[in-house]
Parts: structure tokens; sequence; C-alpha cells
């Protein structure tokens, strides 16, 4: 009884967030509650999402959500209601965070720290919601300064999560967008072999947002020994085959030509380092397998390729 209440309140407070264009105004029937909150029922409509446990249909509509309705939804977030519930809540603040005007009403509203205490929840489903919605309202820059205070957070989601999975590839997209403040970067010193890892056994796509990642941090000369001096695998030099995607190749070497420079430039070249012998450095610079894969990409289609593979081998020694 107390579980039923407590989701049919929260039906009556949720405002709907994702609108129906395709249907006539007569085919909507308008149910509201003593707030002037309503829920939008559209017959057939493929968009409807499920209330497990209600069995309520809900319909959203992103353009007439004012600060009233977003505050009654975070509000219902912040009181941790029961799973199903908690899911579709999570689910309509992720759709409401993709609108960027949206934006600086959910931080007005504390929404940014709600959605932050939500990447705790024992739901993959609830955290996966979160990063997303965090990855959107990230690309406003007064957002971004207050969820990059949770970087550590995110990194510790990417460290757990299983290999290639949605909650894995969210946190590493939110990562990517957030890693370009050099301070930030310093951060993730401690992930930069998982990250290593995931680069020689994720997916496609994990290899394309760990590539991002890795190209950021290799502007910053501060990080330059510890990703150089990361312990590697012999058949790290696969990844540079002619046989590799080609964007996913160029971001290896873009990568590579970053570390070159880095490691070139006076500010590292003062200091003495000394690496171990199974480093990234002693396999890419420490002999001539690097150089002799080079060589043989010279000969790649992609134009793109071939510059970069030109630029390191110029300025390789």
């Amino acid at each position: 009884m107390g579980l039923l209440s407590g989701m049919g309140a929260a039906y009556l407070l949720y405002k709907p967030i994702n609108r129906s264009t395709d249907t006539d105004e007569h085919d909507r029937r308008m149910s509201s509650n003593e707030y002037g909150s309503c829920v939008e029922v559209v017959p057939g409509n493929s968009h409807t999402t499920q209330a497990d446990a209600s069995g309520l249909n809900l319909i959203s509509s992103c353009n007439d959500m004012d600060t009233q309705h977003l505050r009654r939804l975070l509000a219902i977030l912040k009181q941790n209601p029961n799973p199903s519930l908690k899911v579709l809540i999570e689910t309509g603040v992720c759709r409401l965070a993709a609108f960027s005007g949206n934006h600086e009403l959910i931080c007005s509203e504390s929404g940014i720290s709600i959605i932050v205490e939500s990447l705790n929840d024992p739901l993959t489903e609830v955290k996966v919601d979160a990063l997303n919605a965090l990855n959107f309202l990230s690309n406003n820059v007064a957002n971004r300064e207050i969820i990059q205070e949770y970087v550590d957070q995110v990194c510790e989601l990417v460290d757990t999560a299983t290999i290639d999975s949605a909650l894995q590839l969210s946190a590493l997209r939110l990562l990517s967008n957030l890693l370009h403040n050099h301070q930030n970067q310093l951060k993730v010193k401690r992930s930069i072999p998982e990250f290593f890892e995931l680069l020689q056994k994720g997916s496609t796509q994990t290899k394309a947002q760990v590539l991002k990642i890795f190209i950021n941090l290799s502007t910053n000369v501060e990080l330059t020994f510890d990703i150089l001096n990361t312990r590697v695998p012999l058949d790290f030099l696969s990844l540079f085959s002619m046989c590799a995607t080609p964007d996913i190749l160029k971001g290896h070497l873009t990568f590579v030509a970053n570390l070159n420079e880095s490691r070139r430039s006076p500010h590292y070249e003062s200091a003495h380092h000394e690496y171990n012998e199974e480093s990234l450095s002693a396999l890419l610079f420490g002999g001539s397998q690097f150089s002799n894969k080079l060589f043989s990409l010279m000969t790649h289609p992609d134009n793109g390729v071939f510059f970069l593979t030109t630029k390191i081998l110029t300025k390789l020694r």
C-alpha cells in the first residue's frame, strides 16, 4: 500500500518531459493534480516509457518545463524513490539535460549535485543516465566547472565497470569532456595504466573514447613521464597496423606525436628521467621496432595517416 501510494504521488508530481509531435490534440487526455502538474497520455505513441511497477505511461515535453516542475522532479529523485520509479525519473532528467536551454535551470536548482548522488546508486541504469545527463550539462562552461570536481568518482566507475559496457562508455565520454583542463588531467594520473589496457582490449567505441582522453593528456608535460613510464606489453605495437580503422590509427599516431613533442621539449629534457625496461618509452623510442612499424605505414592510402607518420619519423630520435 505504501509503495503504491508513494508511486502514485510521484506520478502526479512528475512533469512530462518528451513531447509527442505526431498525435492530434483531441487524442490526448490530460490528468492534473492540485498543484497543476500533469501527465499527458497519448494513445499508441511509440515513445511512451513504461513504469514497470505502476503500469503508467508517461510522456514528457521538454518545451514547457519550468522551474516549479523541475524542482519537483529533482525533489523526488533526491528522496531516493523505489528502483523502478528512480530509473524512470533519472531517464527523464537525462532527456531534459540534452537540451541546452535547460542547462542553467538545472544548475540553479542544484540539479548537478542531485544527479551526482545517483552515481552511487546500485542500479546500473540509474548510473548510466546520471553520467549521460552530466555529459550533456558539461557542454556548458559554468556547469563543467562544477562537474569537474567529481573526476575521481567518474574514474572509479571506469575502473570498476565491465569492459565495453554502457556504464564504462558513458563514464569515458564524460571524462573526455572534462579533461581539457590541465589540472583535471592530473587527477587521472592513477588511471593511466587502466586506460592503456582499455586501448588494447576495448571495442572500437571504447578505444575512440580512450584516445580522446590520451590525446588531451599527452599535451600536458607534467604527465609525460607518467605516460611514458607506464608498462605496456610488446603487442602494443600491433595497434599501429595497416588493418586498423583509419580514424583509430590516426588517434594512436596523434597520441604518439604529442608525446614525442613533449619529451623533446626543453622543460622535459632539463630533468633526468629513468624508465623501466617494459615502459612505453622503451617500446616506442628505445629501439627500431616502432620506427619499422611507421615505415610500413608510409604506404597507407589515408593522407592523414601518411602526414602523422611522416611527422613522427622526422622527429624520432
